[in-house]
């Protein structure tokens, strides 16, 4: 299993912390209304949008994976790190 596929794994885990994001966004949006929670929702979907559009990159250009593999991997465990802080920040 090269870095290629372990970026791919850390973006999955990227996306499923986005996913309780939003979940959690949601929820306060529709019990409060606020404009910022609004903003909060927005920023994860589009967030979410992203990393779905960077998964099929990187499914795609396996071929690639001795050039993109090592870069992509790192930058996916930084977002990983900040993701993790969020939901930790957001949940407590």
């Amino acid at each position: 299993m090269g870095m290629m596929s372990y970026a791919i794994s850390i973006t999955v885990l990227n996306l499923i912390l986005l996913s309780i994001l939003l979940y959690i966004y949601i929820k306060n949006y529709m019990n409060i209304k606020a404009k910022f929670n609004l903003g909060l929702l927005m920023f994860v979907g589009f967030l979410v949008i992203q990393k779905l559009l960077n998964l099929y990159f990187l499914v795609t250009m396996m071929d690639h994976e001795d050039l993109l593999g090592t870069p992509m991997f790192v930058l996916e465990i930084l977002e990983l790190f900040g993701f993790s802080s969020l939901v930790w920040i957001t949940i407590n």
